[in-house]
């Protein structure tokens, strides 16, 4: 089973995210913020990083560079209403993945997966 964080500012979102994420056979956690999810990622090993581009405290692009240097993550995921083609390239360079653009399709996430 993966253990995926999720990290979302938007708390609705990110539970309905975690909440159908734990209903399909995954084991997943919540942050709301870069400074929650680098303690969690501290605590806990994560396979998935779901990551909002837009956080209160840091942007996407920043804390999938910590995740690469800091943690053992083997897939991030970067989701995000606009991805301008500079941030898909800077994201791709540092190792993301796969994008997702908001609102997606929850099944869209469930094949990703997989």
């Amino acid at each position: 089973m993966k253990n995926i964080l999720v990290i979302e500012d938007d708390l609705m979102f990110c539970k309905l995210v975690t909440n159908y994420l734990n209903k399909n056979g995954y084991h997943a956690s919540q942050a709301t913020d870069g400074a929650s999810a680098k303690e969690q990622m501290k605590q806990s090993e994560f396979d998935v990083a779901l990551i909002d581009y837009r956080l209160p405290d840091t942007n996407g692009v920043d804390l999938v560079r910590w995740i690469k240097e800091n943690t053992a993550v083997s897939e991030v995921i970067v989701m995000s209403r606009m991805l301008d083609e500079q941030l898909r390239e800077e994201a791709q360079t540092l190792g993301v993945s796969t994008f997702l653009n908001k609102p997606f399709n929850p099944s869209e996430l469930l094949d990703l997966l997989k």
